[in-house]
């Protein structure tokens, strides 16, 4: 969020003092990431370590606490897990938002510079530990599971291109889009065919899901001058087939292996010991892509009390999405390896 939440820094300190006990010496708004309901500061108490507030606005998919707490309590030391209140809850409520806090862990949480090949085996192997805890039934009653049903990404897409009210758009920003929308329309159009028909066909064959992540990018890593890794954001963890987090894996579609990379190293042999099901990859590249484009257009047009800097930003990100050397790239490349472009 690059626009700071409307809650006075007293209350925010006062809220931590009350469900932490501690005092606040700094209170540091940091403009991070793309969440438009979500805000993260720097907190330094008095005496002690440094800590990580994030502020979500709207209501919270519990799943995103517990489950990363689960994981962490049991020795998945890549994941980091909201700390528990004085009255052992994973939040608290502060004027409209929830609270969570983390520890504060120094290093790199950027797409630059990229993870060393040390990184990615690190990152593979906590992603295999991962993978390989069972939850409780109270939690996985709870979390979200795949059902592979893009009606509601795919359908937002088409409503909005119908609609003559968006196009060319009001502000810059929204011209910005509607302009790259208007030159991708072709490949747009594509995804979302791509995207359903994968979706058909996955839609029974898959019964062995695991804990994923879901979202899983170096922005989501932190990376410390020790080559260690840790999972952040844990937003849209669900139970899904384990390619789910492998979009972001590094993988060398020029290669005659798109999967002999260093993140595979760590995470194990598919010869092996696991099968890999390219389905169901091509079509999370092609969701990561189309959900992307979504959220761009919906906060650039949509979003009340957005920031003309943030629009601008959206819009932006947007049209690299759909550059030939972006996100949209690895879908196609990952279609044509598999046989799987129409």
């Amino acid at each position: 969020m690059l626009d700071k939440p409307a809650i006075p820094d007293d209350l925010i300190k006062s809220a931590l003092l009350e469900n932490y006990g501690i005092l606040v010496k700094t209170l540091e708004f940091l403009p991070l990431g793309l969440d438009t309901l979500a805000g993260v500061y720097r907190v330094t108490s008095e005496v002690g370590p440094t800590y990580f507030l994030k502020l979500k606005l709207g209501q919270l998919y519990e799943s995103s606490a517990f489950v990363p707490r689960f994981l962490a309590d049991r020795s998945v030391s890549a994941v980091v897990a909201p700390i528990p209140t004085r009255g052992n809850k994973l939040w608290f409520e502060i004027a409209g938002w929830t609270g969570l806090l983390y520890p504060f862990i120094e290093g790199i949480s950027s797409w630059e510079p990229g993870l060393s090949e040390t990184e990615w085996q690190a990152t593979g192997r906590a992603v295999r530990q991962i993978h390989s805890v069972t939850l409780p039934p109270e939690l996985a009653e709870e979390i979200r599971r795949e059902k592979f049903q893009p009606e509601e990404y795919t359908g937002w897409m088409v409503n909005f291109e119908k609609d003559p009210a968006n196009f060319p758009g009001k502000s810059e920003a929204e011209r910005v889009i509607t302009d790259c929308w208007t030159a991708n329309r072709e490949t747009i159009h594509k995804l979302l065919i791509l995207m359903e028909n994968l979706a058909a066909r996955l839609r029974d064959q898959h019964e062995s899901l695991v804990i994923c992540h879901a979202d899983l990018h170096p922005g989501n890593m932190i990376r410390t001058a020790q080559n260690e890794v840790f999972f952040i954001d844990w937003d849209d963890v669900m139970l899904a087939p384990k390619e789910r987090d492998f979009i972001f894996a590094g993988l060398d579609w020029a290669g005659a292996d798109p999967t002999a990379v260093p993140f595979f190293e760590g995470y194990g042999n598919t010869a092996l010991d696991w099968s890999f099901d390219w389905a169901a990859l091509t079509y999370y590249l092609a969701e990561r892509v189309v959900t992307d484009l979504l959220v761009c257009t919906r906060d650039t047009f949509f979003t009340p009390n957005l920031s003309e800097e943030a629009r601008e930003e959206s819009a932006r990100l947007f049209c690299s999405v759909l550059d030939e050397h972006g996100e949209v790239a690895g879908v196609f490349a990952a279609a044509r390896w598999s046989n799987l472009a129409s």
